[in-house]
């Protein structure tokens, strides 16, 4: 893309093409925040179950048959 910008698109073009990426700058900042809060949640909703699992396996097997 930046090799076809600097062949064909004017001065004017290139500073709105500049302008554009800039303003959207701070959503993706927070986009990729966001996703990363709900991978974290996640994995520790995952350790949380595995803990439970584990937990309800040994109160099984210290149980007498």
């Amino acid at each position: 893309m930046n090799s076809c910008m600097i062949t064909h698109a004017t001065r004017a073009e290139e500073d709105a093409a500049r302008a554009e990426w800039f303003a959207g700058r701070e959503d993706r900042r927070k986009k990729r925040q966001e996703e990363a809060a709900a991978v974290e949640r996640r994995r520790e909703e995952v350790i949380e179950l595995i803990k439970g699992e584990e937990a309800r396996e040994g109160v099984a097997k210290a149980r007498p048959s």
